[in-house]
C-alpha cells in the first residue's frame, strides 16, 4: 500500500472542476497554492487511489487529526499495536490499585493498623 500523490496537471484539473472551492463543505474559494490533496477514504484503510479532493491547509490538517485518531482506535481493536493496557486486571475482575502514598505515610498507616489491631 503506497501513498499516490497528485502531479501538477492533475492538481489544477481537480481545482477547476472544483471551481477553487474546498470540498470539505465550507463554501469558500481558496488560491490553488493553499490547497491540499484529501483522500476521502483514509489510506491506512486500504485507500490507493489518488486524493480525491482538493481542501485548505487548515481544514485538511483538522480532518486529517480526526483521521488519525480513528486510525489508531481501528488498529488497537483489531490488535496490530504493541501496546499494553496500562494497568492488568487483579484477581478476577478487581484493578490493582496504584500506590500513590509516600513511604513515611504507608509507614504512619500501618503503625495506625498495627495500633488498632487491624492488621
Amino acid at each position: 500500500m503506497t501513498r499516490r500523490y497528485l502531479t501538477k496537471r492533475e492538481k489544477s484539473a481537480l481545482y477547476e472542476k472544483q471551481e477553487g472551492i474546498c470540498a470539505c463543505g465550507c463554501g469558500e474559494k481558496f488560491p490553488i497554492e493553499e490547497m491540499q490533496g484529501e483522500h476521502y477514504t483514509p489510506v491506512a484503510f486500504g485507500n490507493d487511489q489518488k486524493p480525491d479532493a482538493l481542501w485548505a491547509k487548515e481544514h485538511h490538517k483538522k480532518k486529517t487529526a480526526s483521521d488519525i485518531k480513528k486510525i489508531w482506535k481501528v488498529k488497537r481493536l483489531r490488535g496490530e499495536t504493541k501496546t499494553k493496557p496500562k494497568r492488568s486486571w487483579a484477581k478476577g475482575r478487581k484493578l490493582e490499585s496504584r500506590n500513590t502514598l509516600s513511604k513515611e505515610h504507608r509507614q504512619r498507616a500501618k503503625e495506625w493498623r498495627e495500633g488498632r489491631g487491624l492488621s
